[in-house]
C-alpha cells in the first residue's frame, strides 16, 4: 500500500448553509412531449471555504514498495510545482467554475508533520460593508504554541488578497512574514523547500 505524501483536506464552509433554494422546470421540453414538466430545484450555497495541505517532505520521491529514492533536485521540482498550481487552483463543478486558489494563506515548513492550522480559520461577516474579518486571535494562540523548543509562528509566514479582508491590519502583528498577495507566500514557500532539498542533498553526498 501506499499512503499518500501530499494530503488535502475536503473544504470546509466558513458559514452556515441558509438554504437558499431556485426552483426550476423542463417546461420547454415538456411542451414538446406534450406532457406536464417536472419541477426540480437548485440549493445555493455561496460561502467561504479553508482547506488544508499537508506535503510529507521526507517521503516525496520515494517508494520502498519499488525501492525508487529520487534525486533531491527532482523532489523539489515537484513540490514546487504542487505550489505553484495553487496560485491558479480552481474546478469545474457541474457546469460551474469554482475559485480554490486563496484568499488568505497561512503555513510554513516545520520540523514536526503536524497540520497546525487545520480547523483555525474563523471568519465574521459584516453586513452593512458586506465583508469580511478573520479571526486573528485563533492564529495568534496556535502560532503561540512550542514544540522541541521552537514556536509555530517562528517558521510561519503568511499571504492575503489585499483588500478583501476588514482586519488586514491586524495580519502583520501574526509573525515575522507576511505578504499583501499570495503569489510571494507561495514563491517563499518555494525557496523554502529548494533550501531544504539543497541542505538535503549535501548531506547526502558527504555521508
Amino acid at each position: 500500500t501506499r499512503s499518500a505524501v501530499v494530503r488535502i483536506t475536503p473544504a470546509i464552509s466558513l458559514e452556515p448553509m441558509y438554504n437558499d433554494l431556485e426552483f426550476g422546470s423542463n417546461k420547454n421540453f415538456a411542451d414538446r412531449c406534450d406532457t406536464n414538466p417536472n419541477i426540480f430545484q437548485f440549493e445555493h450555497h455561496y460561502s467561504l471555504y479553508s482547506y488544508t495541505i499537508t506535503i510529507d517532505l521526507d517521503r516525496i520521491g520515494r517508494d520502498e514498495n519499488d525501492n525508487i529514492d529520487l534525486e533531491p533536485k527532482i523532489k523539489s521540482e515537484r513540490v514546487c510545482n504542487v505550489l505553484e498550481v495553487l496560485k491558479v487552483l480552481n474546478r469545474d463543478i457541474k457546469g460551474r467554475t469554482e475559485i480554490l486558489n486563496p484568499l488568505f494563506a497561512i503555513g510554513g515548513l516545520y520540523n514536526v508533520k503536524n497540520p497546525f492550522f487545520l480547523n483555525k480559520i474563523k471568519v465574521n461577516y459584516n453586513k452593512e460593508k458586506k465583508a469580511y474579518s478573520l479571526n486573528t486571535e485563533i492564529l495568534q494562540s496556535t502560532m503561540a504554541l512550542s514544540f522541541n523548543n521552537e514556536k509555530v509562528g517562528d517558521n510561519t509566514i503568511i499571504g492575503y488578497i489585499k483588500g478583501f479582508w476588514l482586519n488586514e491590519e491586524e495580519f502583520g502583528k501574526l509573525c515575522g512574514k507576511v505578504f499583501d498577495n499570495t503569489g510571494e507566500f507561495f514563491d517563499t514557500m518555494k525557496e523554502k523547500v529548494k533550501e531544504y532539498y539543497k541542505n538535503l542533498g549535501t548531506s547526502h553526498e558527504s555521508t
